[in-house]
């Protein structure tokens, strides 16, 4: 069994990973939650100086969740992207290794890899990041690298792809408003191939990366559904148990609409297939229920 301390335990994926996990022992929050019952609440305004050792007292594992949502984004200037995606993780992680913390697990995201030429990826692929936010997480999992390289802590690297699920936002929340607003989705003639994880597998990937284990699980994994999907069955995903009429516009029309959007347009329509074998291989795989 171990003692988590989870940062980012409020966000989409931080809410999910603490329903029902007794592990958690403290998480890290901005102002103090009265829903959340069960586990210590410690307040933090200052994440970019924060250098209180006792945060990890009673801790053994970290599961950092924290960051710059991409909704926010806009409004985020790159210098406070960087601190807050980059710097603030490396000073967290290294004063965690200083005090007694055995696991470090740190989400990253298939966005380092930039608008990768390649529909396949892997953990050797190139990464060619494009903006701030993926820059900073590229230079956040090299710095991670060496302080694990260094210190007796384990770090973990998740790379997830695009996480969907109940209450989620940014892109796909536009997505699922735009098909809304609609009445029918625009995607019918769509039948690419890409790989996206829901927030559920995501969080029982977590978990299997918690688990106690004796060995150097330090890494980078990537991580996804078992199967990938079209833009049209995510929609249909999307809106279960609801039931979606998808119109078959023409790709052409698509390529038109998106002229000087080509990360838009991969994103929906390009394939990208991830290989997750390094992870199934040490972790196992039961992502089959995507």
């Amino acid at each position: 069994m171990s003692s988590i301390l989870v940062t980012g335990a409020t966000g989409f994926i931080g809410s999910h990973f603490l329903q029902g996990n007794n592990d958690v022992k403290r998480i890290l929050v901005r102002k103090e939650n009265t829903s959340l019952v069960g586990v210590e609440q410690y307040i933090l305004d200052d994440v970019i100086n924060f250098n209180d050792p006792k945060i990890f007292d009673g801790c053994d594992t970290v599961v950092y969740l924290a960051g710059i949502a991409h909704d926010e984004l806009r409004n985020v200037d790159d210098a406070r992207i960087n601190e807050v995606n980059n710097i603030s993780v490396i000073n967290f992680a290294k004063l965690a290794s200083e005090n007694g913390i055995n696991r470090f697990i740190y989400l990253s995201s298939t966005i380092v890899y930039g608008l990768a030429s390649s529909s396949f990826v892997n953990e050797e692929t190139k990464l060619l990041p494009n903006d701030s936010s993926a820059l900073a997480k590229a230079q956040c999992e090299k710095a991670l690298t060496t302080i694990s390289d260094n210190t007796q802590m384990n770090v973990v690297i998740l790379r997830s792809p695009l996480v969907y699920g109940m209450n989620v936002k940014g892109n796909l929340r536009t997505l699922i408003d735009l098909v809304s607003r609609l009445r029918f989705s625009p995607f019918g003639s769509v039948n690419n191939k890409r790989h996206f994880i829901s927030v559920d597998n995501l969080v029982n990937v977590i978990n299997r990366v918690v688990e106690p284990c004796e060995n150097n699980i330090s890494g980078v994994y990537l991580v996804s559904d078992a199967h990938p999907l079209s833009t049209k069955e995510l929609v249909d995903k999307l809106f279960l148990p609801k039931k979606v009429y998808h119109t078959p516009i023409p790709l052409a029309l698509f390529k038109l609409l998106c002229i000087n959007k080509e990360k838009l347009y991969k994103q929906l329509f390009s394939d990208y297939i991830i290989d997750t074998n390094k992870y199934n291989k040490i972790f196992g795989n039961d992502n089959d229920h995507d």
